[in-house]
């Protein structure tokens, strides 16, 4: 065996007319004088020099491994790179594995065939240089060919060693002292999967139709585990059907997944390390049947009154609700899930409510509108759903029907917990009183006055879920407001210090009655920026060219507060400078007091901004000065106690901001933060700059331009 040479393409220079390895042994050959025909990323580099083929059978059950060695000829060494081929056509291959680990002339790979059949897989010898480096004495250095001796072998899988060797699992009987010493790593993973670089084990299970399976993997001596379970051996590492990685060192980690076909099911499930984390481990599988409504299709039927104590430990995780899917709660979905069905008459209330029965557990809560097969569209939508509330308190979703048919619904309830929780589920159906929603609101806010109210006999019906909402667990309360174009409601909630006040939350949701009660729901601001008991002021602008209508939900951020009395102070006219982006207070170098209290936000930055603060949601002032060419300007910002000011400097357009000039945020309360920026352009720059702080505080800017 020779591979190439002579000048011109010899008979392994492409798939096409491969070499034949005959089987394991010691082999030479050669890439000069090959075309350079393949550059598939197998590697992690491109392989841009000459290369050549060989094919190679390797037996079922087995893995192959490989060996390429460079020999220094002419004047020059060889640096080669190795890969395995699947197929290679004219304009496509398929990798299977690859290396260029080094650059000693030196490369090593494994590949292992855990299916049934022999498979004939294509070897490459390349290099990652295109063309010959200069030595350090002048000569030739490091060649883009050269000759090199390839080295085959052969071995059996051992036990677990992979899929195609699992080791097998009965339910309820654990296997200690497992190991991952000596084992080879077969499954770097997938976007399904949780597997990494080290080695791993493969076990199996059969898991009959309609039962759910919870495998346990106890890691020992430092072993961080990583699980990941699939329907077939030739799955493993690429299509996972479940995944866990939430514990850390010696943690035990848990995956569950359930059958839900109507035939028995051979499931593999991979042990995998994190890293260099390599210990012994033990495992352990348990077989269960889980009810009716662990899914829709079975969901328990709620009616009203209803106070269920559940569990969802036994459940599997059916119903993925993750961040993504639109309306859904963003956290609270790893867990496994229970179903419930319930209905809303017209003209009618319904409000689910969840308990853990835990006070360190966090359930999580989702609404699905419609047919059953709302549940299992992907990517799903939910009509509200959340996981606001601090560990140990309930989640409550309220939905008012104000239709003439009857609106039908599923709840999801999820946690983060993988073994399952115990918690008390409630729903209760009611007539809104007035001002509870803003169907039945009937109070209007004045352009200027104060008014007296409570938050006593109300229900929480908004929460605050939706987008651009803040937060809450408690009743709420429905105004209503006319604010003209141009315009900005200011208001100030005072809670009743005599009785002990509440944590005021307060969120602007603009349009009809119908817009309000639509989910998701869609908030156009709020504020939120104290503790209970403390007074609350923010506003809404209106930068339209139109008057519009604005509903503002008054409510208390924790669940069953008796202290519910307050003053609500409401003014309405033009918008004051510095509180747009459109209307900066405009202003040269000088110190300026003012305050960021009673403050909206106007200005956005992108996720994905470089040089800038992102803060978005807080209350912001907006300034523009002049910058002349050549010249810094320094801005130096010093908030009152308690206070967390930071600051953005922009050229230009101010909200979704994708680039600063520069940006301040030391991160501390109470610190003063100082901006500088040198305008290096040839002409004088206007820019803007942005000051946003939390709690809402007074500050003194002092702008120079030395």
């Amino acid at each position: 065996m020779t591979g190439g040479g002579g000048g011109t393409a010899g008979i392994n220079d492409t798939c096409q007319t491969a070499e034949v390895i005959p089987g394991a042994g010691t082999y030479s050959g050669t890439t000069k004088g090959a075309a350079r025909d393949y550059k598939p990323d197998c590697t992690g580099y491109v392989n841009e020099a000459e290369d050549v083929v060989f094919s190679l059978a390797v037996p079922a059950g087995h893995r192959v491994k490989l060996g390429v060695s460079s020999i220094s000829t002419e004047g020059h060494s060889f640096d080669p790179s190795l890969y395995i081929l699947g197929d290679c056509g004219a304009t496509d291959v398929a990798c299977l594995a690859g290396v260029d680990a080094s650059e000693g002339g030196q490369e090593s790979l494994e590949w292992l065939n855990d299916a049934a059949t022999e498979r004939t897989v294509f070897v490459v010898v390349d290099s990652y240089r295109a063309r010959v480096q200069a030595g350090a004495d002048g000569g030739d250095g490091k060649g883009t060919s050269g000759d090199f001796i390839l080295e085959v072998s052969f071995e059996p899988l051992t036990a677990g060693d992979a899929c195609g060797s699992a080791t097998p699992l009965q339910p309820g009987t654990p296997l200690a002292a497992q190991e991952l010493i000596g084992f080879s790593g077969d499954y770097p993973g997938s976007m399904s999967c949780a597997n990494d670089v080290g080695p791993d084990r493969a076990f199996k299970i059969t898991v009959p139709a309609g039962n759910l399976v919870t495998f346990t993997a106890q890691g020992a001596g430092g072993l961080d585990a990583m699980l990941s379970a699939a329907t077939s051996a030739a799955s493993c590492g690429v299509t996972c059907v479940a995944n866990a990685d939430a514990t850390g060192n010696n943690g035990a980690e848990t995956l569950s997944w359930k059958n839900a076909t109507a035939a028995p099911v051979e499931l593999f499930i991979v042990v995998d390390a994190y890293g260099d984390t390599i210990g012994p481990f033990s495992v352990s599988a348990t077989l269960s049947n889980p009810g009716a409504d662990d899914v829709c299709e079975g969901a328990t039927v709620l009616t009203d009154g209803a106070n269920l104590a559940h569990t969802t430990v036994g459940f599997s995780n059916d119903y993925a609700l993750q961040n993504g899917y639109v309306g859904c709660a963003s956290s609270g979905y790893q867990g496994p899930d229970r179903a419930y069905a319930f209905v809303v008459p017209p003209s009618q209330r319904g409000r689910v409510t969840v308990t853990p029965a835990d006070g360190g557990l966090n359930p999580s809560l989702n609404l699905l509108n419609g047919a059953m097969a709302a549940c299992n569209v992907s990517p799903r939508v939910c009509s509200t759903g959340t996981n606001a509330g601090p560990a140990g308190q309930p989640e409550a979703l309220t939905v008012f029907n104000t239709g003439a048919a009857a609106l039908n619904y599923f709840a999801i309830v999820d946690s983060t917990v993988t073994s399952g929780i115990d918690y008390v589920i409630d729903y209760a159906l009611d007539t809104p009183a007035a001002d509870d929603t803003c169907t039945t609101n009937q109070s209007s806010l004045p352009d200027a006055g104060t008014i007296n109210g409570s938050l006593a006999g109300f229900v929480g019906d908004y929460g605050g879920v939706g987008t651009g909402c803040f937060q809450a667990g408690g009743a709420d309360r429905v105004y209503r407001a006319r604010v003209g174009a141009g315009e900005k409601l200011t208001a100030t909630l005072v809670p009743d210090a005599a009785d002990g006040g509440f944590d005021g939350v307060v969120n602007f949701i603009v349009g009809t009655a119908a817009t309000c009660e639509a989910l998701p729901r869609t908030c156009a601001g709020g504020f939120d920026f104290t503790v209970r008991n403390q007074v609350e002021k923010g506003g809404f602008v209106n930068t339209s060219a139109a008057p519009v209508d604005v509903f503002m939900v008054v409510a208390d951020y924790e669940k069953d507060s008796t202290d519910t009395n307050f003053t609500l102070t409401t003014d309405i006219g033009p918008i004051p400078p510095g509180e747009t982006c459109d209307a900066p207070i405009v202003t040269t170098a000088q110190t300026i007091n003012t305050t960021l209290v009673g403050s909206t936000n106007d200005t956005s930055v992108a996720s994905t901004a470089t040089g800038c603060v992102i803060a978005n949601s807080l209350p912001d002032v907006v300034y523009e000065l002049e910058v002349p060419a050549g010249k810094k300007l320094v801005a130096i910002a010093t908030p009152q106690t308690g206070t967390d000011i930071a600051m953005n400097l922009v050229d230009g357009a101010c909200r979704n901001i994708t680039a600063c000039l520069a940006n301040a945020n030391t991160g501390a309360a109470s610190a003063a933060e100082t901006l500088e920026w040198t305008n290096s352009a040839s002409v004088s720059k206007t820019v803007k700059l942005i000051v946003v702080g939390v709690p809402p505080g007074s500050f003194a800017l002092d702008l120079r331009i030395p």
